[in-house]
């Protein structure tokens, strides 16, 4: 978290380290992706012009300096729940500033989606299940399926070989 939150430290040394092992390693196309999950998503959206060459967001936190953040990153794939009481508005502005700063992208907002509605079982302690629920964190079957498409035709377009 306070790599996150200060932009630097060990956790983006090793998102570093790991993105440089698979580039180099023989499988590789030598195109190398970063994907994440909520706080994961706030770090995709951070690295994302750190030498990637497609980023999948998914229901993470937007930086406090979104432009400076995103200037130079790579091509972006994002997924957001329209009902997602964490992070209202996020699919817009980072759709406008990707725009401004004219990094191709392809961000959307599923309007019966909530936060983590791409789990495929509900998360966290059961005792909070109903204060999560009511905070839109619950899988969302119906939306769920076109996110999974939309990374997967998005890292097949970005990070083939």
């Amino acid at each position: 978290m306070r790599s996150l939150l200060s932009g630097g430290g060990r956790a983006f040394t090793d998102v570093a380290i790991a993105r440089e092992w698979l580039r180099n390693d023989d499988r590789c196309t030598g195109k190398v992706g970063v994907i994440g999950f909520c706080m994961g998503g706030a770090f995709a959206l951070l690295v994302a012009n750190d030498g990637f060459d497609a980023a999948s967001v998914n229901y993470g936190q937007l930086p406090q300096d979104l432009d400076s953040a995103l200037l130079g990153a790579c091509p972006v794939v994002a997924n957001y729940g329209g009902k997602d009481r964490t992070l209202p508005g996020a699919a817009a502005k980072l759709e406008q500033s990707l725009t401004s700063l004219s990094v191709e992208h392809d961000v959307k907002e599923f309007p019966t989606a909530g936060h983590a509605f791409m789990n495929d079982a509900p998360v966290g302690p059961k005792l909070l299940r109903p204060l999560m629920r009511v905070m839109g964190i619950k899988p969302d079957p119906a939306s769920a399926p076109e996110a999974w498409r939309r990374i997967e035709e998005h890292f097949a377009k970005h990070l083939a070989g």
